[in-house]
């Protein structure tokens, strides 16, 4: 096994996402792309065994605190996803101190086992969640890579 820490991960160059008043450096060599459906852009990496790792931003109005704003994505998640197992829990901070949660499923999306980490942030009555989507074999790789960038999140 290769072990990774957040410390040795590169990212690449700092993006600016106007439109959502946030910046990040996502994983070196990813690709900034446009998600039908969504309002801001996200990301994809290098394509490994036909599947295309990627990042994508949502931001929703709930004003309640994000651990609360969590349990119910979660109490959603088990509704919605095949297969829903949650890998972990706990909570993120970024390099300029927002602070934040992080949750770890498994769960199945069109035939594919996925590995899912999201991040969850608060600004005013406003929720940001980043998510980072892999396929389950090998996905532990990138653990450390989607820290290491989320860690560099302004909002």
């Amino acid at each position: 096994n290769i072990f990774v820490y957040a410390q040795d991960v590169e990212t690449g160059i700092r993006y600016n996402e106007e439109l959502g008043g946030y910046s990040i450096c996502p994983p070196k060599s990813w690709q900034v792309i446009e998600i039908p459906g969504f309002k801001y852009h996200g990301f994809a990496g290098p394509v490994i065994n036909g599947f295309a790792p990627n990042m994508n931003f949502v931001e929703e109005q709930y004003s309640a605190p994000v651990k609360e704003y969590v349990d119910l994505n979660l109490a959603q998640m088990r509704q919605l996803f095949s297969g829903f197992i949650l890998v972990s829990r706990s909570r993120f901070s970024t390099d300029s101190h927002l602070q934040g949660e992080r949750i770890v499923i498994i769960n199945e999306q069109y035939s594919i086992k996925l590995k899912q980490t999201f991040y969850f942030f608060t600004k005013e009555s406003a929720k940001m969640i980043i998510t980072f989507t892999v396929p389950v074999e090998g996905g532990e790789f990138y653990d450390a890579i989607f820290d290491g960038s989320v860690k560099t999140f302004r909002w």
